[in-house]
Formats: C-alpha cells, structure tokens, sequence
C-alpha cells in the first residue's frame, strides 16, 4: 500500500512539471522579445529626502508624462497597438510605468531605473530620458542647484534580450526532481515486512 501511496504521489507532480514547461515554451516562442536597459542615478543630498519618496516621484504621472511628450511615445505605442489616432500623453504614461522597474539600494544610496521595450534602442532612450526628466525635477528643490541629483550612469542599448521563465524553468526542475525523489521512492518500498523462514513454517504448519 505504501509502494502504490508514493507513486500516486510522484506521478501527479511529474504531469505538473510537464505542464510548467509547455507553458514556458509557448511565453518563449510566442510572445516577442523584449529589451531592458538600466540606468543609475545619485539621489538628491537633501535632509528631507528619502530613496522611497524618489522612488515614487521617478514613477509618477509627472515625470513620465513628460518622458512620453519628450519622446513621442504615444504616437509610439499607437503603431504598435495598431491604434489611431496617438495615445493621449496620460494613458501612454501609464503603460509605461508598467514596463518601468525602478529599485532602490540602500547600501549604495543609488535607484536604477531599467526600461524594457521591443526596441533595443528605446529601451534605453526611455530610461535615459527618464533619468533626464527627473534630474531636471530635482532642481526645483532647496538647494537644488547645488545638491540635485544627477546621472551616474547611463543605459546603453542591451545587446540581448530579457530572458523569460527563468523563474518557471527553476520550479519546473525543483518539481521534477520531486517527482522523480517520490517514484524512487516508491520503487524502493516494500508493502510489509518480508517473513522469516520460521514465520513461513509456521504459517505452513500450525
């Protein structure tokens, strides 16, 4: 009983596994590919300031809707949505805070702001242009002329592309090597304790 429990167990999990997989092979091959470029700023020296808040104004409609006028990425994004006319400025904002990471580092006090696009070359357009605008921004701050926050660190076009399901691919192997652990072990158990020739002989001859 216990030999059949740990197949049942690993059986399922291997047809999980498989499922993962197919899955990854269709994001792989029918989703297009995708560039991320990456760019580092030094924050502002100011004593009210926070990585966190940057964070947050980097992303906000203020600074991306100026990067969306700046580089026409609404009529940008209409070509590629197959849409006329132009996104308005806002609604183009927003999906590009979809496509947008930007992260803090507290160790280094730097935030990367990485961009993913189709386009290799946009990709780091938008994250440089970013990076421009919210610069730009901080000048309007006390002393900001003097303690602004500035580039250092430029993203350069990715020279391949965002690698997708690699998270999957790992949990698809971890299933894998469970499923397979539970066969084995399946295989390797035995229903019961095997009889002694004396329990034999006795069961042959009360």
């Amino acid at each position: 009983m216990k030999k059949a429990a740990w197949l049942i167990l690993g059986l399922p999990v291997i047809a999980v596994d498989c499922l993962l997989c197919k899955q990854w092979l269709l994001i792989s091959l029918i989703l297009p590919r995708q560039f991320a470029s990456t760019t580092r700023i030094v924050p502002p020296k100011s004593a009210f300031t926070t990585l966190a808040r940057e964070v947050e104004i980097i992303k906000s409609a203020k600074i991306l809707v100026a990067v969306v006028t700046n580089l026409n990425l609404g009529q940008t994004m209409a070509v590629k949505m197959k849409a006329n006319p132009p996104l308005e400025d806002e609604l183009a904002a927003v999906l590009l805070r979809h496509d947008l990471q930007v992260q803090e580092d507290e160790r280094t006090r730097l935030i990367s702001i990485t961009a993913v696009s189709e386009d290799r070359v946009m990709s780091s357009d938008i994250a440089n242009e970013i990076a421009k605008v919210y610069c730009a921004h901080t000048r309007s701050y006390p002393d900001g002329e003097k303690h602004g926050a500035s580039v250092l660190e430029e993203a350069k076009p990715a020279l391949r592309p965002v690698s997708r399901g690699t998270r999957m691919v790992g949990v698809g192997a971890a299933l894998f090597a469970l499923g397979c652990a539970l066969i084995v072990i399946g295989i390797r158990t035995r229903d019961g304790p095997p009889k002694l020739p004396s329990q034999a002989a006795t069961a042959r001859f009360p």
